[in-house]
């Protein structure tokens, strides 16, 4: 899958595995930091036709300094290393990024791929505002892949969504839009509230869509 250049990304490290337990919402997701934004970026993957691919998310920036290393503890805790050099100001430092029992942040949890869109699952129920297909944008694109260094999105145009549909428990957005394989779609939605009053600040994906469901 494709990490956002530019956005999200520009010098990235290697991804850490969530395990299945301690780490709330997230479990098995990886996880990887950037040492040019300061940041941690958490990738979901489904496997289609027997390839991986997935979404990429906004999870936490800034961090203190450039951030180069990450690994789970044994207790499920997300141990981040950074150096005080590189593209991005700040001090040697080792960072630690735990779950809260009881305290589930509001996050897009995955996309998943639909035989007619893209299903974006939440990690608590919505509140009970309505949401409609125009609220929520898509855009679809491409990145060169070359041997040059980075690459401006290519064939980029909005989808517009034809219909959205909120699951019964509200935690499950269904849209209907056409897709096509070998294509980068990035899905952002609206300012939402969860039903604990909580806002959706990271409300955005970035799905990387290497094969369609036949």
């Amino acid at each position: 899958m494709w990490l956002a250049h530019g956005d999200l990304t520009n010098s990235p490290g290697h991804p850490s595995f969530a395990p299945k337990t301690g780490f709330g919402p997230f479990a098995v997701q990886a996880f990887i930091v950037d040492i040019c934004h300061r940041s941690v970026v958490r990738v979901d993957l489904e496997k289609i036709g027997g390839q991986y691919q997935g979404a990429v998310f906004p999870f936490i920036r800034p961090l203190k300094s450039a951030s180069y290393s990450t690994a789970f503890d044994s207790e499920g805790n997300l141990w981040v290393g950074s150096v005080g050099r590189g593209w991005t100001a700040g001090d040697p430092a080792i960072e630690v990024i735990y779950f809260e029992p009881g305290a589930v942040p509001f996050e897009i949890q995955r996309i998943e791929l639909t035989y007619s869109g893209f299903d974006v699952v939440l990690t608590q129920p919505m509140d009970a505002r309505g949401i409609l297909p125009r609220d929520i944008s898509v855009t679809e694109s491409q990145y060169n892949y070359w041997d040059g260094y980075g690459s401006e999105l290519i064939h980029e145009k909005s989808v517009p969504v034809e219909e959205v549909t909120v699951s019964a428990d509200r935690t499950v957005l269904s849209l209907r839009l056409q897709r096509k394989a070998e294509f980068i779609y990035q899905v952002q939605l609206p300012v939402l509230t969860s039903h604990s009053g909580l806002p959706l600040k990271n409300n955005y994906g970035t799905y990387t869509l290497n094969r369609l469901l036949r």
